[in-house]
């Protein structure tokens, strides 16, 4: 049995930046992340070497597809739980 899991999520800072990641695990290791400077995904061990190459392919493009994710989705979609969730303790 093998365990594979990622992690994705963004952050938005009391001075208005904001920040995004994406990574993967695989067996309970580091596989793979997304760097958000070049966005591309970058590989934390060599099991991940294919994965890497095809996600950074010029077909596939994983990283300027997350790019728009952590960018233009994310951040609406943080600021809407937040909202819910404040809403629900100020109920209580």
């Amino acid at each position: 049995i093998h365990s594979f899991q990622w992690m994705v999520g963004c952050e938005l800072r009391d001075d208005g930046t904001t920040a995004g990641y994406k990574q993967f695990g695989y067996d309970g290791r580091d596989f793979i992340y997304l760097d958000t400077q070049r966005w591309i995904y970058i590989p934390t061990m060599n099991e991940a070497q294919i994965t890497t190459q095809r996600w950074n392919s010029p077909e596939e493009r994983w990283g300027e597809i997350n790019k728009n994710y952590l960018e233009n989705q994310c951040i609406p979609w943080l600021k809407k739980y937040i909202e819910y969730g404040r809403e629900d303790l100020e109920r209580r």
